[in-house]
């Protein structure tokens, strides 16, 4: 009995505890249900912390219901990264800790969607607003890249991404890639097949490199450069399309030694060297008519290449050293016409070539181009003593100087046009000392590089008729013997070094070894000779009948005895190349004035040349003639000058005033021509830069840094503005851009903003052009007029900064675009451009090419097709009219990313101002931003009238936020005075 009273007992006493535990939970009340739901860009969902929670639990559901996971976190947050691609519904309840609260309702369902993911790393970049994938490290098999990462676009596949990688064996890009980072894919062996997306416009150097696997690749049309070592390596790849390509690098296809066939269209303006090298299977070789040059064994080592074409017409000038070597399958090879150069090696070791047709135009063939091929060995195996292609003497036995006298036109064969490149290098005569003569056969035109340099040559005829044109490179150096030099008129070219070291050389009191159709002699042509050793008082040196001296070849100039003045000889009648070059201590030249002729570099690095006058004949200035003349400060430029060349005047930084640059004879301006002519104003012409009207090239940097040129006018000839012509020329103002221009270049009018000593940002002077295209510009290249627009003086801005005058704030320039088809990037970033009325013709506007520039407003017309990422980023006062009635698909999502408001749906006149627009639940977008009015030519805006023809406005431009939906309202304009 006491074993069972236990039992009741114990009973009793649950029940009891069971009893007061439901009491109390009838008491409690219950936890609030978590809100506030958010999920991160990782993945996180997190919600608002509910008071007094002990945890909490979280149910994800399928969209039908069934359960997927249960997770209970401690705090208000709840990684799902875990989830697999997919829909879900996930509910939130609070955990009590069941003594005071009971647990929450669940809250109400929050819809997910986890996008598909590729296993890779990815990195925020462009200030956290797209993607760049960094490491594909743990990806295996095929992937896909995906548009959009966690709501953002996937834009970037960075460098080294899938180096290495064993397993990749498929990948497909995403369609918001545009770039493909250097060595992403480097040797992956296993990847067969890759998918290149129109999207992508940049693959990186290597990207691809040694993945052996991939047979073929499909290239953007976008894709216009091939960087160093894309493919190189890639032994599986058969073809290759370069339809849209423009540039190929260094390297780019290089032992890709599947690839069968080769096409290099005619856009292919440019290839590395060793673009093709090694590709041993190529068969066939189509070379385009874009290319002037191919570049060192560009297609060396081509083992089974046996057909090469050109192209028509006639761009090909040179082919580079050895870029044929080694293609030993190549038995034959019509060179094109127009071509002038054949290069050192350029067919060296193609041991079946035995057919070579040399064109006329071919003015240089350089050292053993031809050597071991089957021509050179035939001729070598006939115990011929010279081995001809065409009527070039391109190779001699070694011993073809051996106990001889005279070289003769009786040696050569009839017809023969040129010696090539050190031919008889080097050569001696078995009886040491002997000297021989060289009598140039009347045929003979072209004399290459090193022909004759260092042998025992003693002297050269040229008799009547000769034909002799060129003197090649050292053709003659180091000839020690040589004494006696005769050359008849006809010859043009006496290159650098053509007779240095030539220590017996002098003048003749019967020959001028310059002859007088002589139009350029090299640098140091006759230095180390006899004629260099004897200058005259001013320390120049003159070649020609002694005391009838014709030509300036140098100058001796020493850190001692440096030259200090010049006064020429009246016979004089050109300088060559480098004849004063460096004499830092030349103050002036008297007797300039006669000479016709002025060599390339003639007076560089002159630092203390004061003035000059020019012979009044005088159709060119050269390469470099000017270059450094750092205290020059006026030049009158004859008016037959036809050419300026590259550098010609580029670093006088005391140049003010070139006259005569208005000449009609004026065709051609090169490269850094005027660059870094800080004080350069013409203001000995007036004030305006004028060119004359046959000007039809302008090169780039042509007037980089001239910092005081304020007024330029173009004449309609010209139809490129190139690259940087006008950047840094701070106080350009007003640019007249003619009628002809149709593209204008990279960087051609950028100003950048400096910083003062202190600190400031400042501006140099007005720092901007106003922009008045004429309807013939179709193209306006990246950053080409950064930083532009009316501005103010440093000084006004100075006063009104400390508030010590009234400062005259910058004008904003209303541009006028004309008919420009493509704006770049970055193209008006930080510009001043007021108003702006994009015309119909537009077409592509790039990535920030708006960045920060001060506008107004912006009508945009139907016509843009595409609009690059932060176009319009940082414009802080813009609005946009639009014709379309919503963003169109080609516009990148992010091309108003400044949240500027937009109108959509506006009806715009053909000149491209607005008429009107209806008003619809769509129409505005981002209006709280504040709306400005928009713009017409001419007019000034009144406001918004509900009646079409009114003068007078119901709605002001800030008050189009109020107008009712389904309203239609009309631009209201009043006509101003000019």
């Amino acid at each position: 009995m006491k074993k069972k009273f236990r039992v009741f007992i114990a009973l009793i006493a649950v029940f009891a505890i069971i009893a007061s535990f439901c009491a109390g939970c009838a008491n409690k009340s219950a936890l609030a249900s978590p809100s506030g739901f958010r999920v991160s860009d990782d993945y996180v969902l997190s919600w608002t912390d509910v008071p007094s929670a002990r945890g909490y639990e979280v149910r994800v559901n399928n969209l039908d219901g069934t359960k997927v996971a249960v997770e209970t976190p401690k705090r208000s947050s709840v990684s799902l990264s875990f989830l697999e691609e997919g829909d879900y519904i996930i509910s939130v309840r609070a955990v009590s800790d069941g003594t005071k609260y009971t647990n929450s309702e669940w809250s109400a369902g929050v819809d997910f969607r986890k996008n598909y993911e590729t296993g890779c790393i990815y990195k925020l970049i462009n200030n956290n607003s797209e993607y760049e994938i960094s490491s594909g490290a743990a990806v295996t098999g095929e992937v896909t890249i995906e548009d959009y990462y966690r709501d953002k676009p996937v834009t970037s596949i960075g460098p080294a991404s899938f180096k290495n990688s064993m397993v990749l064996t498929r990948i497909v890009i995403g369609n918001k890639v545009q770039k493909i980072g250097d060595n992403a894919f480097f040797r992956c062996p296993n990847l067969e097949e890759i998918v290149i997306p129109q999207s992508v416009k940049e693959i990186g150097s290597a990207a691809f490199q040694s993945c052996d696997k991939i047979a073929s690749v499909t290239l953007p049309d976008s894709l216009e450069n091939i960087a160093s070592f894309t493919f190189a390596y890639c032994k599986s790849l058969t073809s290759i399309d370069l339809s849209h390509v423009k540039t190929i690098g260094e390297s780019a296809f290089s032992n890709c030694t599947g690839l069968e066939n080769v096409v290099i269209p005619d856009g292919v303006t440019d290839i590395s060297k060793d673009a093709f090298f090694r590709c041993t299977s190529v068969e066939s070789l189509t070379i385009g008519s874009g290319l002037q040059y191919i570049p060192a064994t560009a297609f060396a080592s081509c083992e089974n290449l046996k057909t090469v074409n050109f192209g028509d017409k006639g761009n090909l000038k040179t082919l580079g050293t050895q870029c044929f070597g080694a293609c030993i399958s190549l038995e034959n090879i019509a060179l094109p016409d127009g071509l002038e150069t054949v290069g050192d090696y350029v067919f060296y070791d193609c041991r079946k070539l035995n057919d070579v047709t040399i064109p006329e135009c071919v003015t240089d063939v350089g050292k053993s181009a031809f050597n071991n091929t089957k021509i050179f060995n035939d001729a070598k195996a006939d115990g011929d003593r010279f081995t001809y292609v065409g009527n070039w003497v391109v190779a001699a036995s070694s011993d073809s100087l051996s106990n001889m006298s005279k070289l003769s036109a009786d040696d050569f064969n009839s017809g023969v046009v040129g010696i090539a490149g050190s031919v008889f290098k080097d050569m001696k005569n078995e009886e040491s000392g002997r000297a021989w003569t060289f009598e140039v056969p009347a045929s003979l035109k072209y004399i290459c590089s090193y022909a004759f340099s260092n042998t025992e040559l003693w002297r050269i005829t040229s008799g009547m008729g000769a034909q002799l044109e060129r003197i090649g490179f050292s053709a003659f150096r180091d000839c020690a013997n040589l004494s006696n030099v005769v050359l008849r008129d006809g010859l043009k070219e006496i290159d650098g070094y053509a007779f240095y070291g030539c220590k017996l050389l002098g003048n003749s009191t019967q020959f001028s070894i310059i002859p007088s159709t002589v139009e350029r002699v090299g640098m140091y042509a006759f230095r180390d000779t006899e004629i260099f050793n004897n200058p005259d008082v001013h320390g120049v040196v003159y070649a020609g009948i002694i005391g009838e001296e014709n030509w300036v070849v140098d100058c001796v100039n020493t850190k001692d005895n440096p030259v200090r003045s010049v006064d020429l000889k009246t016979t004089v009648y050109g300088i060559a190349d480098w004849a004063f070059g460096g004499c830092e201590y030349l103050r002036s030249i008297t007797g300039l004035n006669r000479a016709s002729i002025l060599g390339s570099f003639a007076f560089a690095d002159c630092k203390s040349l004061l003035a000059v006058a020019l012979n009044p004949n005088l159709d060119s200035i050269k390469e470099g003639t000017f270059y450094l003349c750092a205290s020059l400060t006026d030049v009158s430029l004859p008016v037959r000058v036809k050419t300026i060349g590259d550098r010609a005047f580029g670093g006088c930084s005391s140049l003010i005033t070139v006259k005569n640059i208005e000449s009609n004879a004026l065709t051609s301006i090169g490269y850094a021509a005027f660059a870094f002519c800080t004080n350069l104003s013409f203001e000995g012409d007036g004030s305006r830069l004028h060119f004359g009207t046959n000007l039809k090239e302008l090169g780039e940097y042509a007037f980089y840094y001239c910092e005081e040129l304020d007024n330029v006018k173009i004449p309609d000839g010209l139809k490129v503005i190139s690259a940087h012509a006008f950047s840094h020329c701070y106080k350009l103002a007003d640019f007249d851009f003619g009628n002809g221009v149709e593209e204008i270049g990279d960087y051609a009018f950028y100003s950048e903003d400096l910083l003062g000593e202190d600190g400031w940002t400042i501006s140099k002077g007005a720092r901007g052009v106003k922009i008045n295209l004429p309807a013939s510009v179709k193209k306006i290249g990246r950053y080409a007029f950064y930083g532009c627009g009316r501005g103010y003086s440093y000084d006004d801005e100075v006063a009104d900064m400390w508030g010590n005058g009234s400062g005259n704030k910058r004008q904003l320039t209303d541009a006028k675009l004309g008919n420009v088809e493509e704006i770049g990037e970055f193209a008006f970033a930080n510009a001043y451009l007021g108003n702006l009325e994009l015309p119909d013709s537009l077409k592509t506007i790039g990535k920030y090419a708006f960045h920060k520039s001060v506008l107004n407003s912006l009508t945009i017309g139907n016509g843009v097709e595409n609009i690059d990422r932060h176009a319009f980023n940082g414009c802080s006062n813009i609005t946009f009219y639009c014709e379309d009635g919503s963003r169109p698909e080609s516009w990148d999502a992010r091309w108003n990313s400044s949240y500027r408001p937009v109108i959509w749906g506006c009806v715009l006149s053909e000149e491209g101002y607005v008429e009107s627009v209806t008003i619809s639940s769509s129409t505005l977008s981002h209006g709280l931003n504040g709306v400005a009015a928009p713009v017409r030519a001419g007019y000034e805006f009144v406001g918004w009238s509900q009646t079409s023809g009114s003068e007078t406005a119901d709605y002001t431009a800030e008050e189009f936020i109020n107008i009712p939906v389904g309203t239609t309202v009309y631009a209201v304009w009043r006509s101003v005075a000019n």
